[in-house]
């Protein structure tokens, strides 16, 4: 089964990679998401 989306970019990377990868950009799409919130609550 493969990934989809931005992970494909890492696809020649090691699974070790792959996986901090992935956990990088969840935190940061959810960084964003409270930015944006706190941002239309202002």
């Amino acid at each position: 089964m493969r990934d989809h989306g931005l992970t494909d970019v890492f696809d020649h990377s090691g699974a070790a990679d792959k996986t901090y990868y992935k956990f990088w950009y969840e935190n940061f799409v959810d960084l964003l998401d409270n930015i944006l919130v706190q941002w239309e609550l202002e």
